[in-house]
């Protein structure tokens, strides 16, 4: 074989073809399988690829490298190529070898078989010539490397890029391939990772199940469950959802948007009263696999179904029992409560809590008795709340807090009319005239007074008001109104014996200078089984009695109407310009002019002679003290006196007015036959009458004629009550100054009684420097 150096040389060809086949094939591979990674890897960490699809695209991913592996290496490995085949590659890479390689080959082929048809001779010299010619010659650059450059170039490219996300990502790229090529259910590291947060967790028993991936809570029915999800590195993202299906049917589906407000770091939701069994899990940013579930499992909780609370009240109150179906508690004290619980299952506990004596624990009731009582006094305000835990261990969702009110009973009071002084002055045969009202809550047992010398301590006496002192009431109402003569000849001081300087004294009744203090004194019906006693109370003043002697107690009550009379002639004057006024709008309207424009005017005489009314009034009023000084103290004793202090006692003790004017002046038309003025009360009683008539009677009755000239709207109607008012104005006028006249008499003659008490004092002092002189001598 003349051609055997030759057919090696070629033969050499195929290792470097097998090279060209593993450097373009390899590298498509590897660059295949870089490409499948980093794809793969990129749809996974920003998609989150379940399972299922991670499954699928593995296999998509092993079928695409054995296409690659078949199609590049597989089938050009599984190619041996011949001789003639490597001839031609070796001629196609060298156009100059002109087909003699492969003509030589052939023909030396045909030779060695016997097939030459052409002359032996001529076939062996060329196949020499072709064996001296290509004997040495190489034929490498028949097969080309330079197709592997661009394959090695992506492949080191692509195995550069994974090689580098290997190293720099070491974490993400070994859950990669947890995650895509081992297929485990390891979750991607996330930028948001949630924390759900449920208010006051450990009561409701929480378990973990399943690594942490579901949480079972049992929480009483009707609880409100408070949720709060926050971020574990503080980054929250702008939405959170709570995913939310009832445990009973898990295809069910809701989504509630959670809310926050700016100042919080979490979001919150607060669940309405549960009534059934739910399961949960938060979403927001790229947290959103669905774990931690919580499930929260609804248990019956017991609950109270009914309440009502007998009150037993006290006699005290005089209020009949009844029962009251509402929790918090109002009542007198001493009242007795009896609380009646009903509740919806069997219990394991039921316990009440006192703010004030703390926990009361219930006796334990048999299966199927759900029936409770407890029962105290109401001695104070107090609070309550009960706490039930049932037979299955689950407590009350409700921790209610109740009040209990103790209407506690006050302390009976007095409230004064008479006397309006706590300084009074009074003669040994002086009426100090009481009145007022008792009041207590629920009924006054005892109304009366306590006297004594020393005004720490009322012992000397005391005086209980009864019978005809009661004014329309009787004893245990709550308001007794009442009306008392206290005679001061009736007050016997008690015996003494000589202690502190003080001179031993017999019991006397009262007499010029003594002293004596009272407070008015009421009882009220409140009798408990802690307060048997009830209580009694002092009014809030304090009266400070002073006996007198006429002239002491005259001297006194001359200063009580000090310018009295010039206050009377200062009404005058006005009752005169008032006057005037009327006749000038008398004279007016019947001139025409418009009653639009006389309308201030109208007004304003109208609130003029109100001052007038005002003033006389309070003029009364001043005259009246000092009436009531001659008066109750008897100082002109006499029929007049007497008859006026009855009709006085009846008309307060009948109650049917409290009006001072009308009392004083009904007495006064009823003592009107026995009034002389030659007599000092006759006098008092005149001017009394002449007050009485000016202030309540005429003058009112000039400003009420005033005010319907005011309103009515025709002139004829208007002009009737102008006169009719001016007519009592002047009647007003002229009373008036008939009490100025009186007024004048009563003062003189205080003057003269005065000149000749000082006369006599001036004499009986004259009469006793001489007796002092003649003892001298």
């Amino acid at each position: 074989m003349e051609l055997r150096s030759v057919i090696a040389r070629l033969q050499a060809l195929s290792k470097r073809l097998l090279w060209r086949i593993l450097l373009t094939g390899g590298p498509r591979l590897a660059a295949t399988a870089s490409g499948l990674a980093g794809g793969t890897f990129l749809l996974d960490y920003t998609l989150r690829l379940p399972v299922g699809v991670r499954a699928v695209l593995l296999l998509l991913s092993l079928g695409l490298l054995g296409f690659v592996v078949v199609r590049h290496l597989a089938k050009p490995l599984m190619k041996k190529p011949s001789v003639d085949q490597l001839a031609l590659m070796a001629e196609a890479a060298n156009p100059d070898l002109k087909d003699q390689l492969i003509s030589s080959i052939q023909l030396e082929r045909d030779l060695e078989t016997g097939r030459a048809v052409e002359s032996p001779e001529l076939i062996r010299a060329t196949i020499a010539d072709t064996a001296k010619q290509f004997g040495s010659r190489s034929f490498a650059s028949s097969v080309s490397l330079a197709a592997c450059r661009k394959p090695l170039i992506l492949a080191s490219v692509a195995v550069m890029f994974i090689s580098g996300l290997a190293v720099s990502r070491p974490t993400e790229f070994g859950l990669w391939v947890q995650r895509q090529l081992l297929l485990q259910d390891t979750p991607w590291p996330r930028a948001n990772t949630l924390v759900v947060t449920i208010l006051d967790m450990q009561k409701y028993r929480p378990t973990v199940h399943d690594d942490g991936r579901r949480i079972v809570l049992h929480v009483p029915e009707r609880t409100p469950l408070q949720v709060q999800v926050s971020e574990k590195n503080g980054k929250l993202p702008d939405e959170v959802e709570l995913v939310t299906r009832p445990a009973s049917d898990l295809d069910v589906e809701q989504r509630i948007s959670m809310g926050r407000s700016q100042k919080n770091a979490f979001f919150q939701h607060i669940f309405p009263p549960l009534m059934r069994s739910i399961v949960f899990h938060a979403e927001g940013g790229d947290d959103d696999d669905g774990f931690p579930v919580y499930e929260i499992q609804v248990d019956q909780a017991p609950r109270v179904t009914r309440f009502w609370a007998a009150y037993d009240y006290p006699e005290y109150t005089g209020v009949q029992d009844r029962s009251l179906p509402d929790a918090n508690i109002s009542a007198p004290e001493g009242t007795r409560i009896t609380m009646h619980f009903e509740v919806n299952m069997d219990l394991a506990e039921f316990a009440l809590e006192f703010e004030s004596v703390g926990e009361m624990k219930m006796p334990q009731r048999k299966a199927g008795e759900n029936a409770y009582r407890y029962s105290f006094v109401v001695e104070g305000n107090d609070f309550y709340t009960h706490r039930l835990i049932g037979d299955n261990q689950v407590a009350s969702a409700d921790v209610p807090r109740y009040v209990i009110t103790s209407e506690v009973d006050q302390a009976p009071r007095v409230t004064v009319e008479m006397p309006t002084s706590t300084g009074l002055f009074v003669t040994p045969n002086a009426t100090i005239p009481l009145k007022g009202t008792a009041i207590d809550d629920y009924g006054v047992t005892e109304v009366g007074l306590r006297w004594g010398e020393d005004s720490k301590k009322l012992e000397s006496g005391a005086i209980a008001f009864a019978g005809d002192d009661l004014i329309g009431a009787e004893i245990g109402a709550r308001q007794i109104p009442f009306f008392h003569a206290l005679d001061v000849k009736d007050f016997v001081l008690p015996a003494r014996a000589e202690k502190d300087g003080s001179p031993a004294r017999e019991a006397r009744p009262m007499q010029v200078g003594d002293r004596f203090s009272f407070r008015y004194l009421a009882a009220d019906n409140r009798r408990t089984a802690s307060q048997p006693e009830p209580h009694r109370t002092f009014g809030d003043y304090e009266y400070q009695v002073q006996v007198l002697s006429t002239e002491e107690l005259q001297r006194e009550l001359a200063q009580r109407q000090v310018r009295l009379r010039d206050r009377i002639l200062d009404i005058s004057n006005l009752i005169d310009t008032r006057i005037t006024d009327t006749q000038e709008l008398v004279s007016d309207l019947n001139g025409g002019t418009d009653a639009t424009v006389l309308q201030s005017r109208f007004w304003s005489i109208e609130q003029d002679q109100n001052r007038i009314t005002i003033e006389l009034q309070a003029s009364a009023r001043q005259f009246l003290r000092v009436y009531d000084g001659y008066l109750w103290n008897r100082l002109d004793e006499g029929a007049l006196t007497e008859k006026m202090i009855s009709q006085l006692l009846t008309a307060h003790r009948s109650g049917e007015t409290d009006d001072s004017f009308k009392i004083y002046g009904d007495a006064v038309r009823q003592v009107g036959p026995l009034v002389d003025e030659a007599q000092i009360m006759g006098r008092l009683t005149v001017i009394l009458k002449l007050l009485i008539l000016t202030s309540a009677e005429q003058s009112p009755e000039a400003r009420r004629r005033l005010s319907r000239a005011s309103l009515v709207t025709t002139k004829e109607d208007r002009l009737e009550y102008l006169r009719g008012a001016l007519e009592v104005q002047k009647l007003l006028r002229d009373n008036v100054l008939l009490l100025i006249e009186k007024l004048e008499a009563w003062e003189d003659y205080l003057d003269l009684i005065q000149g000749f008490k000082d006369l006599l004092e001036l004499q009986k002092g004259v009469h006793d420097s001489i007796e002092k002189l003649t003892k001298k001598k």
